[in-house]
């Protein structure tokens, strides 16, 4: 949703560079030879900026927005694979 000063935080991140890094491309909404080349290529539109009037075509399943729970997740199990060595060690050294 648009605030009262400027474009929603999903339009600004309306980018290859965000959303597919240089796998994707980004079409002007008239322009045939970019969206015909990214049709061909068998990219998706991942997002679209009105104000612009831009497209941006990714390949499926590529969005670089979705990269993020990846690394939190990996992110959550490394610090439980630390936290579960640290006890296991404290436990064993005890005995």
């Amino acid at each position: 949703m648009s605030g009262p000063g400027g474009p929603s935080g999903a339009v600004e991140s309306c980018t290859v560079e965000r959303r597919c890094s240089s796998t994707g491309l980004a079409c002007g909404a008239d322009d045939r030879v970019c969206t015909n080349e990214a049709s061909t290529r068998g990219l998706q539109v991942i997002c679209e900026d009105a104000s612009k009037k831009t497209m941006v075509w990714c390949p499926p399943d590529t969005a670089r927005s979705d990269s993020n729970v990846v690394w939190i997740l990996l992110l959550l199990a490394f610090v439980l694979a630390i936290g579960g060595s640290t006890i296991a060690w404290v436990v064993l050294r005890k005995k």
